[in-house]
Protein backbone atom coordinates (compact mmCIF):
# COMPACT_ATOMS: atom_id res chain seq x y z
CA UNK A 1 0.00 0.00 0.00
CA UNK A 2 3.00 2.47 1.24
CA UNK A 3 4.46 1.42 -1.99
CA UNK A 4 1.69 2.18 -4.48
CA UNK A 5 1.23 5.90 -2.82
CA UNK A 6 5.28 6.49 -2.61
CA UNK A 7 5.09 5.90 -6.51
CA UNK A 8 1.52 7.63 -7.14
CA UNK A 9 1.59 9.31 -10.57
CA UNK A 10 0.60 13.30 -10.98
CA UNK A 11 -3.56 13.69 -10.96
CA UNK A 12 -5.48 16.38 -12.15
CA UNK A 13 -7.52 18.39 -10.07
CA UNK A 14 -10.56 16.50 -11.22
CA UNK A 15 -9.09 12.93 -11.07
CA UNK A 16 -7.90 13.59 -7.32
CA UNK A 17 -11.81 15.30 -6.58
CA UNK A 18 -12.82 11.43 -7.30
CA UNK A 19 -10.11 9.77 -6.19
CA UNK A 20 -9.29 11.12 -2.99
CA UNK A 21 -13.28 12.43 -2.44
CA UNK A 22 -13.42 8.94 -0.24
CA UNK A 23 -10.00 9.66 1.47
CA UNK A 24 -10.98 13.35 2.41
CA UNK A 25 -14.81 12.05 3.06
CA UNK A 26 -13.16 9.38 5.75
CA UNK A 27 -10.75 12.20 7.25
CA UNK A 28 -13.69 14.16 7.76
CA UNK A 29 -15.97 12.06 9.06
CA UNK A 30 -13.52 11.11 11.74
CA UNK A 31 -12.27 14.20 12.43
CA UNK A 32 -16.26 14.92 13.51
CA UNK A 33 -16.46 12.10 15.40
CA UNK A 34 -13.76 13.05 17.78
CA UNK A 35 -16.36 15.80 18.48
CA UNK A 36 -18.87 13.69 18.76
CA UNK A 37 -16.74 11.50 21.54
CA UNK A 38 -16.17 14.49 23.20
CA UNK A 39 -19.47 16.04 23.71
CA UNK A 40 -21.08 12.46 24.28
CA UNK A 41 -18.41 11.67 27.30
CA UNK A 42 -17.33 15.36 28.59
CA UNK A 43 -20.31 17.43 26.84
CA UNK A 44 -19.56 21.43 27.80
CA UNK A 45 -17.62 22.90 30.56
CA UNK A 46 -15.40 25.00 31.41
CA UNK A 47 -12.47 22.34 30.61
CA UNK A 48 -13.90 21.96 27.44
CA UNK A 49 -14.01 25.87 26.35
CA UNK A 50 -10.21 25.43 27.78
CA UNK A 51 -9.37 22.57 25.56
CA UNK A 52 -11.05 24.91 22.55
CA UNK A 53 -9.39 28.16 23.35
CA UNK A 54 -5.84 26.41 24.02
CA UNK A 55 -6.20 25.36 20.55
CA UNK A 56 -6.52 28.93 19.37
CA UNK A 57 -4.08 29.99 21.08
CA UNK A 58 -1.49 27.82 19.64
CA UNK A 59 -2.95 28.01 16.25
CA UNK A 60 -0.72 31.63 16.68
CA UNK A 61 2.79 29.30 15.63
CA UNK A 62 0.87 27.26 12.93
CA UNK A 63 0.27 30.40 11.23
CA UNK A 64 3.89 30.13 9.65
CA UNK A 65 3.26 26.37 9.12
CA UNK A 66 0.46 27.73 6.84
CA UNK A 67 2.77 30.35 5.26
CA UNK A 68 5.39 27.65 4.39
CA UNK A 69 2.58 25.54 2.65
CA UNK A 70 1.06 28.16 0.30
CA UNK A 71 4.41 29.96 -0.44
CA UNK A 72 5.75 26.27 -1.24
CA UNK A 73 3.44 25.41 -3.93
CA UNK A 74 3.54 27.88 -6.69
CA UNK A 75 7.40 28.13 -6.07
CA UNK A 76 7.61 24.59 -6.22
CA UNK A 77 5.13 24.11 -9.16
CA UNK A 78 7.46 26.45 -11.15
CA UNK A 79 10.49 24.99 -9.83
CA UNK A 80 9.53 21.62 -11.14
CA UNK A 81 8.31 23.10 -14.73
CA UNK A 82 12.04 24.14 -14.97
CA UNK A 83 14.01 20.71 -14.26
CA UNK A 84 14.09 17.90 -11.30
CA UNK A 85 17.22 19.71 -10.45
CA UNK A 86 15.86 22.98 -9.08
CA UNK A 87 12.76 21.03 -7.54
CA UNK A 88 14.46 19.36 -5.44
CA UNK A 89 16.76 22.30 -4.35
CA UNK A 90 14.06 24.28 -3.73
CA UNK A 91 12.94 21.54 -2.08
CA UNK A 92 16.11 21.45 0.24
CA UNK A 93 15.68 25.05 1.05
CA UNK A 94 11.98 24.69 2.46
CA UNK A 95 13.14 21.68 4.26
CA UNK A 96 15.78 23.88 6.29
CA UNK A 97 13.45 26.98 6.88
CA UNK A 98 10.52 24.20 8.48
CA UNK A 99 12.99 23.05 10.51
CA UNK A 100 14.35 26.48 11.85
CA UNK A 101 10.54 28.16 11.89
CA UNK A 102 9.49 25.26 13.81
CA UNK A 103 12.19 24.91 16.92
CA UNK A 104 11.63 28.74 16.94
CA UNK A 105 8.14 28.70 16.91
CA UNK A 106 8.18 25.49 19.46
CA UNK A 107 10.37 28.01 22.02
CA UNK A 108 8.17 31.22 21.63
CA UNK A 109 4.65 28.78 22.45
CA UNK A 110 6.77 28.12 25.39
CA UNK A 111 8.21 31.40 27.00
CA UNK A 112 4.85 33.43 25.86
CA UNK A 113 2.56 31.61 27.63
CA UNK A 114 2.17 34.17 30.45
CA UNK A 115 1.33 36.82 27.94
CA UNK A 116 -1.02 34.61 25.82
CA UNK A 117 -3.03 33.40 28.43
CA UNK A 118 -4.53 36.57 28.99
CA UNK A 119 -6.42 36.52 25.53
CA UNK A 120 -9.34 34.20 27.29
CA UNK A 121 -9.68 37.68 29.65
CA UNK A 122 -13.49 36.61 30.58
CA UNK A 123 -12.09 33.27 31.73
CA UNK A 124 -12.96 32.42 35.78
CA UNK A 125 -9.56 31.24 37.71
CA UNK A 126 -11.07 27.56 37.36
CA UNK A 127 -11.03 28.07 33.20
CA UNK A 128 -7.33 29.89 33.39
CA UNK A 129 -6.08 26.58 35.17
CA UNK A 130 -7.32 23.94 32.38
CA UNK A 131 -6.31 26.41 29.88
CA UNK A 132 -2.67 25.81 31.06
CA UNK A 133 -2.63 22.37 31.35
CA UNK A 134 -4.75 21.58 27.72
CA UNK A 135 -1.66 24.60 25.84
CA UNK A 136 1.30 22.72 27.29
CA UNK A 137 0.00 19.65 26.46
CA UNK A 138 -0.57 20.88 22.74
CA UNK A 139 3.14 22.08 22.47
CA UNK A 140 4.54 19.06 20.22
CA UNK A 141 1.10 19.25 18.11
CA UNK A 142 2.41 22.76 17.14
CA UNK A 143 5.86 21.73 16.01
CA UNK A 144 5.08 18.78 14.07
CA UNK A 145 2.31 20.39 12.06
CA UNK A 146 5.26 22.28 10.20
CA UNK A 147 6.54 18.86 9.21
CA UNK A 148 3.09 17.91 7.80
CA UNK A 149 2.53 21.22 5.98
CA UNK A 150 6.01 21.29 4.26
CA UNK A 151 5.71 17.47 3.00
CA UNK A 152 2.29 18.72 1.89
CA UNK A 153 3.23 20.78 -0.10
CA UNK A 154 5.46 18.97 -1.59
CA UNK A 155 3.09 16.28 -2.58
CA UNK A 156 0.38 18.82 -4.13
CA UNK A 157 3.10 20.54 -6.17
CA UNK A 158 3.44 17.24 -7.43
CA UNK A 159 0.04 16.75 -7.84
CA UNK A 160 0.04 13.88 -5.68
CA UNK A 161 -3.04 14.63 -4.15
CA UNK A 162 -3.63 11.50 -3.07
CA UNK A 163 -1.51 10.73 -0.81
CA UNK A 164 -1.52 13.92 0.79
CA UNK A 165 -5.26 13.59 1.42
CA UNK A 166 -4.17 10.00 3.45
CA UNK A 167 -2.00 11.79 5.55
CA UNK A 168 -5.11 13.82 6.79
CA UNK A 169 -6.86 10.59 7.21
CA UNK A 170 -4.26 9.33 9.32
CA UNK A 171 -4.32 12.60 11.61
CA UNK A 172 -8.37 12.62 11.52
CA UNK A 173 -8.22 8.81 12.45
CA UNK A 174 -5.90 8.83 15.18
CA UNK A 175 -6.79 11.74 16.94
CA UNK A 176 -10.78 10.22 17.19
CA UNK A 177 -9.15 6.94 17.98
CA UNK A 178 -6.77 7.89 21.08
CA UNK A 179 -9.27 10.99 22.45
CA UNK A 180 -12.57 8.33 22.08
CA UNK A 181 -10.35 5.66 24.00
CA UNK A 182 -8.94 7.84 26.73
CA UNK A 183 -11.83 9.54 27.44
CA UNK A 184 -13.59 6.50 27.82
CA UNK A 185 -10.48 4.76 30.11
CA UNK A 186 -10.15 8.22 32.06
CA UNK A 187 -12.79 10.87 31.74
CA UNK A 188 -10.28 14.04 31.37
CA UNK A 189 -9.95 17.04 29.27
CA UNK A 190 -6.20 16.61 28.69
CA UNK A 191 -6.66 13.78 26.81
CA UNK A 192 -7.64 15.64 23.95
CA UNK A 193 -4.33 18.03 24.34
CA UNK A 194 -2.22 14.83 24.62
CA UNK A 195 -3.95 12.53 21.81
CA UNK A 196 -4.39 15.64 19.14
CA UNK A 197 -0.18 16.00 19.69
CA UNK A 198 0.28 12.54 19.03
CA UNK A 199 -2.14 12.10 16.29
CA UNK A 200 0.14 14.84 14.76
CA UNK A 201 3.28 13.25 15.49
CA UNK A 202 2.22 9.94 13.82
CA UNK A 203 0.75 11.40 10.82
CA UNK A 204 3.95 13.62 10.09
CA UNK A 205 5.98 10.53 10.25
CA UNK A 206 3.66 9.08 7.74
CA UNK A 207 4.76 12.33 5.41
CA UNK A 208 8.34 11.94 6.12
CA UNK A 209 7.96 8.50 4.22
CA UNK A 210 5.84 9.51 1.65
CA UNK A 211 8.73 12.94 1.01
CA UNK A 212 11.78 10.49 2.46
CA UNK A 213 13.01 11.71 -1.11
CA UNK A 214 12.89 15.72 0.02
CA UNK A 215 14.15 15.04 3.02
CA UNK A 216 17.79 17.01 2.90
CA UNK A 217 18.72 20.85 3.98
CA UNK A 218 20.27 23.32 1.22
CA UNK A 219 20.76 27.15 1.56
CA UNK A 220 21.71 29.19 -0.97
CA UNK A 221 20.62 32.76 -2.20
CA UNK A 222 18.96 34.11 -5.19
CA UNK A 223 16.13 35.88 -6.81
CA UNK A 224 13.67 33.12 -5.89
CA UNK A 225 14.62 33.28 -2.47
CA UNK A 226 14.62 36.96 -1.81
CA UNK A 227 10.69 36.75 -3.29
CA UNK A 228 10.03 33.92 -0.82
CA UNK A 229 11.26 36.15 2.18
CA UNK A 230 9.16 38.84 0.76
CA UNK A 231 6.11 36.50 0.26
CA UNK A 232 7.13 34.77 3.81
CA UNK A 233 6.57 38.49 5.52
CA UNK A 234 3.16 39.58 4.04
CA UNK A 235 1.54 35.81 4.12
CA UNK A 236 2.66 36.11 7.72
CA UNK A 237 0.84 39.16 8.79
CA UNK A 238 -2.31 37.96 6.42
CA UNK A 239 -2.47 34.83 7.88
CA UNK A 240 -2.19 35.89 11.40
CA UNK A 241 -5.32 38.21 10.57
CA UNK A 242 -7.55 35.02 10.32
CA UNK A 243 -6.26 33.56 13.56
CA UNK A 244 -6.93 36.89 15.01
CA UNK A 245 -10.34 36.72 14.30
CA UNK A 246 -10.48 33.38 15.86
CA UNK A 247 -8.97 34.58 18.65
CA UNK A 248 -11.41 38.04 19.02
CA UNK A 249 -13.99 35.92 18.42
CA UNK A 250 -13.14 33.27 21.44
CA UNK A 251 -12.08 36.74 23.40
CA UNK A 252 -15.08 37.85 23.45
CA UNK A 253 -16.73 34.21 24.04
CA UNK A 254 -14.88 33.81 26.83
CA UNK A 255 -17.05 37.11 28.41
CA UNK A 256 -20.38 35.43 27.68
CA UNK A 257 -20.12 32.40 30.74
CA UNK A 258 -19.56 28.34 30.90
CA UNK A 259 -19.92 26.59 27.85
CA UNK A 260 -20.07 29.92 25.17
CA UNK A 261 -16.41 29.15 23.38
CA UNK A 262 -17.17 25.49 23.24
CA UNK A 263 -20.42 26.08 21.75
CA UNK A 264 -19.17 28.76 18.91
CA UNK A 265 -16.26 26.61 18.66
CA UNK A 266 -19.17 23.24 18.06
CA UNK A 267 -21.55 25.66 16.04
CA UNK A 268 -18.92 27.14 13.98
CA UNK A 269 -17.99 23.45 13.00
CA UNK A 270 -21.10 22.55 12.04
CA UNK A 271 -21.66 25.17 9.40
CA UNK A 272 -18.56 24.69 8.01
CA UNK A 273 -19.45 20.83 7.60
CA UNK A 274 -19.68 21.42 3.49
CA UNK A 275 -16.71 23.68 3.21
CA UNK A 276 -14.49 20.58 5.16
CA UNK A 277 -15.94 18.22 2.85
CA UNK A 278 -15.16 19.71 -0.51
CA UNK A 279 -11.53 21.17 0.20
CA UNK A 280 -11.25 22.89 -3.24
CA UNK A 281 -8.80 25.54 -2.08
CA UNK A 282 -6.03 22.40 -1.48
CA UNK A 283 -5.93 21.68 -4.71
CA UNK A 284 -6.86 24.69 -7.28
CA UNK A 285 -3.56 26.67 -5.92
CA UNK A 286 -1.88 24.36 -8.69
CA UNK A 287 -4.32 25.03 -11.25
CA UNK A 288 -3.95 28.95 -10.43
CA UNK A 289 -0.15 28.58 -10.51
CA UNK A 290 -0.51 26.77 -13.74
CA UNK A 291 -2.73 29.14 -15.59
CA UNK A 292 -2.64 32.02 -17.60
CA UNK A 293 -5.31 33.40 -17.24
CA UNK A 294 -6.06 34.53 -13.86
CA UNK A 295 -9.02 36.16 -13.98
CA UNK A 296 -10.71 34.07 -15.95
CA UNK A 297 -10.13 30.99 -13.81
CA UNK A 298 -10.79 33.30 -10.31
CA UNK A 299 -14.38 34.22 -12.15
CA UNK A 300 -14.85 30.11 -13.13
CA UNK A 301 -14.03 29.57 -9.35
CA UNK A 302 -16.53 32.12 -7.92
CA UNK A 303 -19.47 30.94 -10.38
CA UNK A 304 -19.27 27.19 -9.20
CA UNK A 305 -18.48 28.39 -5.38
CA UNK A 306 -21.66 30.32 -5.21
CA UNK A 307 -23.83 27.79 -7.31
CA UNK A 308 -22.95 25.15 -4.71
CA UNK A 309 -22.77 27.42 -1.03
CA UNK A 310 -26.08 29.07 -1.35
CA UNK A 311 -28.13 26.33 -1.40
CA UNK A 312 -25.97 24.68 1.29
CA UNK A 313 -26.41 28.14 3.40
CA UNK A 314 -30.23 27.50 3.55
CA UNK A 315 -29.92 24.76 4.26
CA UNK A 316 -27.52 25.01 7.08
CA UNK A 317 -29.61 27.88 8.33
CA UNK A 318 -32.79 25.88 8.55
CA UNK A 319 -32.02 22.70 9.73
CA UNK A 320 -29.01 23.78 12.05
CA UNK A 321 -31.46 22.36 15.17
CA UNK A 322 -31.97 19.58 13.37
CA UNK A 323 -28.13 18.33 12.74
CA UNK A 324 -27.47 19.55 16.26
CA UNK A 325 -29.54 17.35 17.74
CA UNK A 326 -28.63 14.49 15.57
CA UNK A 327 -25.17 14.62 15.78
CA UNK A 328 -24.56 15.56 19.57
CA UNK A 329 -28.11 15.52 21.07
CA UNK A 330 -26.67 12.16 23.21
CA UNK A 331 -24.61 10.99 26.04
CA UNK A 332 -23.32 14.16 28.85
CA UNK A 333 -24.22 16.55 26.06
CA UNK A 334 -27.52 18.34 27.69
CA UNK A 335 -30.31 20.96 26.27
CA UNK A 336 -28.32 24.08 26.90
CA UNK A 337 -25.46 22.90 25.29
CA UNK A 338 -27.77 21.91 21.95
CA UNK A 339 -29.38 25.71 22.12
CA UNK A 340 -26.14 27.75 22.08
CA UNK A 341 -24.46 25.20 19.43
CA UNK A 342 -27.77 25.41 17.35
CA UNK A 343 -27.71 29.14 17.23
CA UNK A 344 -24.00 29.50 16.42
CA UNK A 345 -24.24 27.06 13.92
CA UNK A 346 -27.11 28.94 11.92
CA UNK A 347 -26.10 32.10 12.24
CA UNK A 348 -22.43 31.06 11.11
CA UNK A 349 -24.03 29.09 8.30
CA UNK A 350 -24.82 32.95 6.63
CA UNK A 351 -20.54 32.86 6.05
CA UNK A 352 -20.52 29.49 4.46
CA UNK A 353 -20.53 30.93 0.66
CA UNK A 354 -17.59 32.87 1.67
CA UNK A 355 -16.06 30.29 4.05
CA UNK A 356 -15.02 28.77 0.48
CA UNK A 357 -14.07 31.78 -1.80
CA UNK A 358 -11.84 33.34 0.76
CA UNK A 359 -8.99 30.74 0.24
CA UNK A 360 -9.48 31.46 -3.21
CA UNK A 361 -9.47 34.86 -3.26
CA UNK A 362 -5.96 35.00 -1.34
CA UNK A 363 -4.58 32.28 -3.63
CA UNK A 364 -5.06 34.69 -6.31
CA UNK A 365 -2.77 37.42 -4.90
CA UNK A 366 -0.41 35.01 -3.39
CA UNK A 367 0.09 33.43 -7.50
CA UNK A 368 -0.60 36.91 -9.03
CA UNK A 369 2.08 38.23 -6.42
CA UNK A 370 0.21 41.29 -5.15
CA UNK A 371 0.61 40.62 -1.09
CA UNK A 372 0.74 43.74 0.00
CA UNK A 373 -2.65 45.35 -0.80
CA UNK A 374 -4.01 41.72 0.75
CA UNK A 375 -2.06 42.63 4.09
CA UNK A 376 -2.98 45.73 3.72
CA UNK A 377 -7.07 44.72 3.70
CA UNK A 378 -6.67 42.07 5.79
CA UNK A 379 -5.09 44.04 8.75
CA UNK A 380 -7.11 46.58 8.15
CA UNK A 381 -10.59 44.34 8.45
CA UNK A 382 -9.17 43.38 12.62
CA UNK A 383 -10.19 46.78 13.65
CA UNK A 384 -13.53 46.05 11.99
CA UNK A 385 -13.66 42.77 13.44
CA UNK A 386 -12.95 44.17 17.06
CA UNK A 387 -15.47 47.44 16.72
CA UNK A 388 -18.17 44.92 15.63
CA UNK A 389 -18.06 42.25 18.10
CA UNK A 390 -17.88 44.93 21.22
CA UNK A 391 -20.95 46.51 19.74
CA UNK A 392 -23.20 43.57 19.16
CA UNK A 393 -21.91 42.31 22.44
CA UNK A 394 -21.17 44.87 25.05
CA UNK A 395 -23.57 47.11 24.17
CA UNK A 396 -26.36 45.31 21.93
CA UNK A 397 -25.75 42.17 24.60
CA UNK A 398 -26.85 39.95 21.36
CA UNK A 399 -23.92 37.44 22.68
CA UNK A 400 -23.00 34.44 20.19
CA UNK A 401 -25.41 35.69 18.01
CA UNK A 402 -23.29 38.99 17.50
CA UNK A 403 -20.23 36.95 16.98
CA UNK A 404 -21.61 35.35 14.24
CA UNK A 405 -23.07 38.31 12.74
CA UNK A 406 -19.62 40.34 12.91
CA UNK A 407 -18.40 37.31 11.13
CA UNK A 408 -20.52 37.51 8.39
CA UNK A 409 -20.12 41.09 8.04
CA UNK A 410 -16.04 41.25 7.87
CA UNK A 411 -16.03 37.85 6.03
CA UNK A 412 -18.22 39.71 3.34
CA UNK A 413 -16.69 43.25 3.54
CA UNK A 414 -12.99 41.80 2.91
CA UNK A 415 -13.91 39.25 0.00
CA UNK A 416 -15.41 41.59 -1.54
CA UNK A 417 -12.55 44.57 -1.49
CA UNK A 418 -10.38 41.82 -2.15
CA UNK A 419 -12.29 40.82 -5.55
CA UNK A 420 -12.12 44.61 -6.32
CA UNK A 421 -8.50 45.15 -6.10
CA UNK A 422 -7.48 41.94 -8.50
CA UNK A 423 -9.91 43.13 -11.18
CA UNK A 424 -8.31 46.71 -10.97
CA UNK A 425 -5.08 45.03 -11.05
CA UNK A 426 -5.97 42.96 -13.61
CA UNK A 427 -4.78 39.64 -13.16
Amino acid sequence: MLKNILSSKRETVKEALFKSSFINLLARGFGYLKYLSIAYLLGFSYQTDAIYMALAIVSIFIIFADVFDSIGVPNLVRAREKSYEEFHKLSGLLFSFTTFIAILSTILAIILYPVLKHIAFGFSEEAKHYLKSAYFLLIPYVFFSFYFHHFGAILRSQRKFTPYFVGEFIFSFLSFLLVSIGLLIWKDYKVIAASISLSQLLASLYMFAVGSEFIHFKLYKDSTVYSMIKQFIYLSGFYGTGIIYMLIEKAFASTLGEDAVSALTYGFMVANIPKSLIKVEKMSITSFSESKDIIGKLNFYIKKIFQMSIPLTIFMFLASNIIVKLLFGHGAFNQKDIELTSLAARYFALSLPFFFLWPIIYQTFQVIGHLKPLFILATGSIASMTISNYILITIFKLGIIGICIANFVNYALVSISAYIIIKIKGG
